[in-house]
């Protein structure tokens, strides 16, 4: 019952955590005066790419007894995941929206068109990502675990605290 409450508030705990280590160390803000905008643009797509890859990953295996019946097929509970996901990141979107708002920072971007399109492709990269994984869990049920390593390296080097670039050169 409570797993779509955390499902959605756990991006706005990322964007206050990293946006309080942020200020408490007295980190500039590398690409825009609102740190707020900064950590949610990063975090958001990131996170909302590895949940659906998650979700999808873990669906077939929670989801199995659905199986059992002759009319449902391992494709149809992937693809109903991937809708589920789909929807929760919605609404993740828009909880973090109403969230910056409520914290005095304006969440529109300037083009919304190449930012709605940047939020479509990261959850198409995710249902990719878990439509290749839930062939290789099905074999190697210890993948899970691997894939989710996979992903914490891949959310630290996404920008969600720092930018690359803005790295020194001997990095």
């Amino acid at each position: 019952m409570w797993g779509y409450v955390v499902l959605v508030l756990w991006p706005v705990a990322h964007v206050v955590l990293i946006t309080s280590i942020m200020a408490l160390r007295g980190i500039p803000n590398p690409l825009s005066d609102s740190a707020l905008i900064f950590i949610a643009s990063a975090a958001v797509p990131v996170l909302a790419s590895q949940y659906v890859a998650c979700e999808m990953m873990k669906g077939t295996q929670i989801n199995k007894p659905l199986t059992y019946y002759p009319q449902v097929k391992p494709f149809d509970v992937v693809r109903s995941r991937s809708v589920v996901e789909i929807i929760g990141s919605f609404i993740e979107l828009f909880v973090i929206a109403g969230f910056l708002i409520a914290c005095g920072a304006d969440p529109l971007p300037v083009d919304i068109v190449p930012a709605l399109i940047g939020y479509l492709l990261a959850l198409f990269h995710g249902i990719a990502l878990g439509m290749i994984n839930v062939p290789i869990v099905a074999f190697f049920p210890g993948w899970q675990i691997g894939f989710i390593l996979v992903q914490i390296l891949s959310y630290l080097s996404a920008g969600v605290m720092f930018v690359p670039s803005c790295l020194p050169d001997q990095i």
